[in-house]
């Protein structure tokens, strides 16, 4: 598709700790972030991992998206994206399995 792209490559350093987004499309200034949730990595540590990300992305990137892979364990995924879009600011897409 033409899309430039860099795959675990940039991050953003905070304190001792890097953090590193999946991809990053730097011509469109994003952090693009992949989840898969599962039972035994389930909803709650998913969230807990986006807020973290959260926290540090907007440092670097102006546009922040997760993509989140649902092997069927989101039991409400609107009102989930829905939060974290209005509590974080972020973009969310779920791909339901």
């Amino acid at each position: 598709m033409g899309i430039r792209y860099y795959r675990e490559k940039e991050s953003v350093p905070v304190g001792a700790k890097g953090f590193k987004p999946d991809f990053t499309l730097p011509d469109h200034d994003c952090a693009l972030e992949v989840k898969l949730v599962t039972k035994t990595h389930g909803i709650a540590k998913v969230q807990e991992e986006i807020a973290a990300d959260t926290a540090t992305y907007p440092i670097k990137w102006k546009r922040v998206i997760f993509a989140i892979y649902d092997i069927g364990e989101i039991e409400n995924p609107v009102q989930f994206k829905s939060e974290n879009v209005r509590e974080l600011g972020v973009s969310v897409v779920i791909v339901k399995h």
